[in-house]
């Protein structure tokens, strides 16, 4: 039996990784030259423009949706009030 190379199971060399960078690399350039592109900046800033639009319709539904249960708690609450007064 041949001995086994401990120094070869050891050695953490970039043979493996070597690849694996240069292809994000590769992925990084393509994306900083995409983003460069007017088109790509277009969409982006509109992307960005609808988040903000979700975002806002939200909070508009949750103080609309506070309101609405403030108000129907309030008129049962008097409702009561008046009920057991009388």
């Amino acid at each position: 039996m041949d001995p086994i190379d401990e120094k070869h199971l050891d050695d953490d060399s970039d043979d493996d990784k070597g690849g694996e960078e240069s292809t994000v690399a590769d992925f990084d350039k393509l994306q900083s030259s995409s983003r460069d592109t007017p088109l790509a900046q277009k969409e982006t800033r509109w992307v960005n423009y609808s988040k903000i639009l979700v975002v806002v319709v939200i909070l508009v539904m949750a103080a609309v949706i506070g309101a609405l249960t403030y108000h129907y708690v309030s008129s049962q609450e008097e409702a009561d009030f008046q009920k057991q007064v009388r």
